[in-house]
């Protein structure tokens, strides 16, 4: 399998959550992911069920790294909240049950970013929970460029409208 970079990560994310939002047909999401990001068609496809799948709180079966699952989960709770990351980490532990049935493995990574968004859900209302929501926020930010700090709520470059 190709490395899948942090740019399609982003990219695959952005188009997830607008076939979700109603506002793409997922046929069209998914040639404009492999036209302009190199996604094959099918992991295209792929990564937007899988978004779809978490909103919903349903299993899936199609895996994606932990790092691009850490992304999906982060930009989920940044733009729906609470309940939907809830609904996130029921899909995501569903998931983690499959695959290690399905593979005979132990997907302890991914069992850690599943661990990681409970500890969210179960702290939100806390003084914790806000402090590490702050944190992650200011670990975030000063993580990426300061051209693409507004870049997390617009499109990914090279997708046109």
């Amino acid at each position: 399998m190709a490395h899948i970079t942090k740019e399609q990560v982003v990219a695959a994310c952005y188009m997830g959550r607008r076939v979700f939002a109603g506002e793409l047909e997922i046929k069209v999401a998914a040639e404009t992911l492999h036209n302009s990001y190199g996604i094959n068609l099918a992991s295209a496809h792929d990564f937007i069920n899988d978004y779809r799948h978490l909103m919903n709180g349903n299993v899936f079966h199609r895996a994606m790294s932990a790092g691009a699952m850490r992304h999906f989960m982060s930009s989920i709770l940044d733009t729906h909240g609470i309940d939907a990351i809830s609904n996130a980490v029921k899909a995501l532990r569903a998931h983690i049950d499959y695959w290690e049935g399905h593979c005979k493995t132990n997907a302890i990574k991914m069992r850690k970013v599943a661990d990681e968004f409970q500890q969210v859900c179960e702290s939100q209302s806390t003084e914790d929970g806000y402090r590490w929501a702050f944190e992650r926020g200011v670990e975030k930010s000063l993580s990426d460029s300061q051209a693409k700090r507004p870049f997390m709520s617009k499109r990914p470059s090279g997708i046109k409208e």
